[in-house]
């Protein structure tokens, strides 16, 4: 079956970024939901309850007598056989796991574009580019097809070329090839920094212009670092446990956890090295135990951090290694014509700030497209031929 013929039978075309810790949907806060899942216990086993933010934020029956309940989270790292990890021992396995929730997320995304599109087209229509990160190996990727069949994406005879897989680094490239506003040409080369929660993903491309039409091509061996944002969001908790261990005896359990969260929603992205932030404290009583809120920064509700203890402590312990990575990359491919900053990490306005000072006069273009976070799944919509 020619391409031609497939666009045909399939006019729909879905791209899908199931990440290890996020995966696209549609928020008014945040683009991603989290590749979480909770299951109860039935008399046949397990059961997928919820997923996502749901999942995450589900009280209801939890802990409850006669009924028990399984949270899953990071299942598809362990498809990396890259990744030393400890063995998976929960009830569900982690390919049951991942087709669980690839069905849930499918579910959820068929229903809306059936929606939008009037219902013209049904998911009988519909042909798939899923993203994977670049260093699975080939059975890694057998199992994500799997998975998809499982899950009644696919079936197990389609055509191959209905669920196309391809790497997120090469997604993202396409994205910011193709809409950019740069004049790119036959040779040019540029470097897709893919900053994710948990990942740093890198690789350098060159553009290759035929008769036909214009390809990528790999110059440098993709490199996979663990430094993504989620260190800056561990570094702050450590900043408020150092502040406020000080303070009082005994720091509440839940204090640290959204005092991080909302930096890491309202402030963390949109912080420049330069203005202090201040993070609205929810109510409780801890604050009014405090020795001296003053000394830490506290005021009216509010808690002030400085800009240059922000940078020391909490955002250059990790831009550093990011941007150890970068040299490294522009070192082995020798000329480099753009950086592309993307994933959610990508979108720090902080980071862009460095990675300009630090490489501004080698490298001519560096910029982050508009939707940093979602460039692999906006990518992958470009794939089809």
């Amino acid at each position: 079956m020619s391409n031609s013929t497939l666009n045909k039978d399939f006019p729909v075309f879905v791209a899908i970024d199931f990440g290890t810790t996020f995966s696209p949907s549609r928020n008014m806060h945040y683009a991603k939901t989290p590749t979480v899942s909770l299951y109860k216990q039935t008399n046949g086993g397990y059961e997928m309850e919820a997923w996502g933010w749901k999942a995450c934020n589900s009280r209801v029956q939890r802990g409850s007598p006669g009924y028990e309940s399984l949270l899953l989270n990071k299942f598809m790292i362990h498809l990396d056989e890259s990744v030393d990890l400890p063995a998976w021992t929960h009830p569900v396995s982690v390919p049951n796991a991942i087709s669980d929730y690839l069905k849930a997320l499918h579910d959820y995304a068929a229903d809306k574009i059936e929606q939008e599109l009037g219902r013209r087209f049904t998911r009988k229509d519909f042909r798939y580019c899923l993203t994977v990160p670049a260093m699975w190996s080939d059975r890694a990727k057998d199992t994500m097809r799997k998975a998809a069949v499982r899950a009644g994406i696919i079936k197990d005879d389609d055509h191959p070329d209905r669920l196309m897989l391809v790497t997120e680094p090469e997604a993202a490239a396409l994205y910011c090839a193709r809409k950019c506003k740069y004049s790119f040409k036959h040779g040019d080369r540029f470097l897709i920094c893919d900053a994710g929660i948990r990942n740093v993903d890198l690789v350098v491309y060159d553009i290759i212009e035929w008769a036909t039409g214009r390809s990528l091509a790999e110059v440098t061996k993709g490199h996979r670092a663990s430094c993504g944002s989620m260190l800056i969001d561990l570094n702050f908790g450590n900043l408020l446990i150092e502040k406020f261990a000080g303070q009082s005896t005994k720091i509440p359990d839940d204090i640290i956890p959204k005092l991080v969260e909302k930096f890491a929603y309202a402030h963390k992205p949109h912080f420049n090295g330069v203005d202090d932030i201040y993070v609205e404290l929810p109510w409780a009583s801890f604050f009014n135990s405090l020795k001296d809120p003053d000394e830490i920064g506290i005021d009216e509700g509010v808690m002030c951090f400085a800009a240059t203890e922000l940078k020391e402590k909490v955002f250059d312990p990790v831009v550093e290694r990011v941007l150890a990575l970068i040299r490294d990359q522009l070192d082995k491919a020798t000329k480099c014509s753009a950086i592309f900053l993307v994933g959610g990490f990508g979108s720090s306005t902080y980071l862009l700030h460095r990675v300009m000072k630090e490489f501004g006069t080698k490298v001519k273009i560096i910029s982050k497209p508009h939707r940093p976070e979602v460039a692999v799944v906006l990518g992958a919509v470009r794939v089809r031929p």
